[in-house]
Protein backbone atom coordinates (compact mmCIF):
# COMPACT_ATOMS: atom_id res chain seq x y z
CA UNK A 1 0.00 0.00 0.00
CA UNK A 2 3.00 2.54 0.40
CA UNK A 3 3.62 2.11 -3.11
CA UNK A 4 -0.35 3.63 -3.85
CA UNK A 5 0.75 6.45 -1.61
CA UNK A 6 4.01 7.39 -3.15
CA UNK A 7 1.87 7.59 -6.43
CA UNK A 8 -0.46 9.81 -5.19
CA UNK A 9 1.93 12.36 -3.96
CA UNK A 10 4.31 11.96 -7.17
CA UNK A 11 0.96 12.18 -9.04
CA UNK A 12 -0.36 15.59 -7.12
CA UNK A 13 3.33 17.37 -6.98
CA UNK A 14 3.03 17.28 -10.99
CA UNK A 15 -0.02 18.42 -11.35
CA UNK A 16 0.76 21.09 -8.51
CA UNK A 17 3.96 22.15 -11.09
CA UNK A 18 1.52 22.15 -14.19
CA UNK A 19 -0.58 24.01 -12.35
CA UNK A 20 2.00 26.88 -10.97
CA UNK A 21 3.79 26.66 -14.61
CA UNK A 22 0.38 27.58 -16.35
CA UNK A 23 0.11 30.99 -14.09
CA UNK A 24 3.44 32.20 -14.12
CA UNK A 25 4.42 34.07 -16.90
CA UNK A 26 7.53 33.36 -18.74
CA UNK A 27 8.70 36.51 -19.92
CA UNK A 28 6.84 40.18 -19.33
CA UNK A 29 6.62 43.11 -17.42
CA UNK A 30 5.13 44.10 -14.37
CA UNK A 31 4.15 46.89 -13.10
CA UNK A 32 3.34 47.53 -9.24
CA UNK A 33 1.96 50.27 -7.15
CA UNK A 34 2.55 48.62 -3.82
CA UNK A 35 0.71 51.84 -2.06
CA UNK A 36 -2.32 51.22 -3.56
CA UNK A 37 -1.63 47.05 -3.91
CA UNK A 38 -2.59 47.73 -7.74
CA UNK A 39 -0.46 45.22 -10.06
CA UNK A 40 -0.15 45.06 -14.00
CA UNK A 41 1.06 41.99 -15.72
CA UNK A 42 2.31 42.03 -19.24
CA UNK A 43 2.64 38.77 -21.36
CA UNK A 44 1.34 36.75 -23.04
CA UNK A 45 -2.28 38.46 -21.66
CA UNK A 46 -2.73 41.18 -19.52
CA UNK A 47 -3.78 40.66 -15.83
CA UNK A 48 -4.42 44.14 -13.92
CA UNK A 49 -6.02 44.52 -10.66
CA UNK A 50 -5.77 44.55 -6.87
CA UNK A 51 -4.08 42.35 -5.20
CA UNK A 52 -6.38 40.49 -2.26
CA UNK A 53 -4.26 38.78 -0.37
CA UNK A 54 -0.35 36.92 -1.17
CA UNK A 55 1.63 34.09 -0.15
CA UNK A 56 4.99 33.53 -0.30
CA UNK A 57 6.27 29.92 -1.04
CA UNK A 58 9.64 28.99 0.17
CA UNK A 59 10.92 32.09 -0.05
CA UNK A 60 11.29 32.01 -3.62
CA UNK A 61 7.84 31.95 -4.84
CA UNK A 62 5.55 34.35 -4.61
CA UNK A 63 1.68 33.79 -5.09
CA UNK A 64 -0.61 37.17 -5.19
CA UNK A 65 -4.73 36.53 -5.67
CA UNK A 66 -5.73 39.71 -7.91
CA UNK A 67 -9.36 40.83 -8.40
CA UNK A 68 -9.25 42.17 -12.15
CA UNK A 69 -11.02 44.86 -13.22
CA UNK A 70 -14.03 42.61 -13.85
CA UNK A 71 -14.36 41.35 -10.40
CA UNK A 72 -13.08 38.19 -11.11
CA UNK A 73 -10.17 36.50 -9.25
CA UNK A 74 -6.98 35.09 -10.94
CA UNK A 75 -4.03 33.88 -9.06
CA UNK A 76 -0.48 34.80 -10.37
CA UNK A 77 3.25 33.39 -9.69
CA UNK A 78 6.41 35.84 -9.40
CA UNK A 79 9.77 33.55 -9.38
CA UNK A 80 12.57 35.45 -6.92
CA UNK A 81 14.74 35.09 -9.69
CA UNK A 82 12.71 37.22 -12.06
CA UNK A 83 12.93 40.62 -10.28
CA UNK A 84 16.43 41.96 -8.94
CA UNK A 85 17.27 41.34 -5.45
CA UNK A 86 16.17 44.69 -3.94
CA UNK A 87 13.32 44.55 -5.73
CA UNK A 88 12.46 41.47 -4.18
CA UNK A 89 12.52 42.45 -1.34
CA UNK A 90 10.75 45.70 -1.34
CA UNK A 91 8.30 43.31 -2.78
CA UNK A 92 8.33 41.26 0.17
CA UNK A 93 8.35 43.92 2.48
CA UNK A 94 5.41 45.47 1.58
CA UNK A 95 3.75 42.51 0.90
CA UNK A 96 4.05 41.55 4.55
CA UNK A 97 2.92 45.08 5.72
CA UNK A 98 0.00 45.65 4.02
Amino acid sequence: MWWFSLLVCALSGYITTKKINQQMPIVGELIAVLSDRYVEIHSDTVLRGQIINSTLWFNCLLEMRVKTESRTKQAMWLNKNAVTESDWRRLIREMNTQ
